[in-house]
């Protein structure tokens, strides 16, 4: 008797996103991810870390209705085979949904996807915990625009991300428009194979009608660094990196913030970057950058 059978539970899904370790925030992630699906009415198998099952959690890989990709390729050959073997279809968000915007753009999408699937999930349910999640970040906002009204020094006003493609065009859609930090040349260094580098370009093109956001494929950091060396932009910038990119941020003075690995520079433990708090987060670790220079 097959005591899993394939696509049996409706509202069932599994979740591919961040990897385990080579991403520093990835238990949050991965809790945020099970957190906001689970609110929306799904349950969740994400395989990985403490909100995994473990063994058992695998064993039930063929129950899931679908898939949920969150990446722009690492993971994709990952789903592809399991809608081969077992028939799942799969849903994919192609950057890390961080802040409002993009984490309520990812529910919705999953939302759509499912209505497909007979999921027998309560849509109206699922739609008033997102209004609810996104009007208690704007308060947040509200609070943080009243700091920013009474703290005149000088805050980053533009930023190079070096990270792997999921987090350079997720954290330049959130910086542009909910901080105002304006993306400028930003670094993918994830060695992303070529056949998924159109559809990322054309992912952070989508960011703007108005700003044009340069991209760079370039796995060779120190020749990322090399290049930023060579660039001015007028007023504060701000590098979002690896350990390895602190020293240049010093050399360039801008900001530094220690958001990939190698980081010899601050402790990891259960904090995430994905969904509404994420995007709290980020602010939180930007501004707090900002202030420790504060004389």
């Amino acid at each position: 008797m097959n005591e899993n059978p394939i696509r049996s539970e409706k509202k069932t899904v599994n979740i591919f996103a961040s990897i385990p370790y080579q991403d520093q925030f990835w238990k949050g992630n991965l809790k945020t991810y099970k957190e906001l699906l689970e609110h929306i009415g799904f349950k969740v198998n994400v395989l990985f870390g403490p909100e995994s099952a473990g063994v058992k959690e695998w064993q039930q890989i063929p129950k899931a209705n679908f898939n949920i990709l969150i990446s722009p390729w690492y993971g994709q050959s990952i789903v592809e085979h399991l809608q081969e073997l077992y028939g799942q279809p799969f849903f994919k968000f192609p950057h890390i949904p961080i802040g409002a915007n993009e984490t309520e753009k990812f529910l919705a999408g999953v939302l759509e996807f499912a209505r497909q699937y007979d999921t027998g999930i309560d849509y109206e349910k699922a739609q008033a915990y997102i209004k609810h999640e996104s009007r208690a970040y704007y308060e947040e906002i509200d609070n943080l625009a009243t700091f920013l009204l009474e703290f005149r020094y000088g805050l980053p006003n533009h930023v190079h991300v070096i990270h792997d493609a999921g987090y350079v065009v997720g954290l330049s859609k959130f910086l542009l428009h909910e901080t105002g930090i304006v993306p400028k040349e930003q670094f993918i260094v994830d060695n992303t194979p070529d056949e998924f580098q159109q559809s990322i370009r054309m992912d952070i093109n989508n960011t703007s009608d108005k700003k044009k956001i340069p991209l760079v494929f370039e796995p060779d950091a120190g020749q990322v660094q090399n290049i930023i060396r060579n660039i001015s932009h007028k007023g504060r910038g701000l590098i979002i990196g690896s350990g390895w990119d602190k020293e240049l941020a010093k050399e360039k003075q801008y900001d530094f913030l220690s958001a990939s690995v190698p980081s010899t520079y601050r402790l990891v433990l259960s904090t995430g970057y994905a969904g509404f708090y994420g995007g709290l987060r980020v602010m939180e670790d930007i501004f707090n950058v900002a202030l420790t220079t504060y004389k």
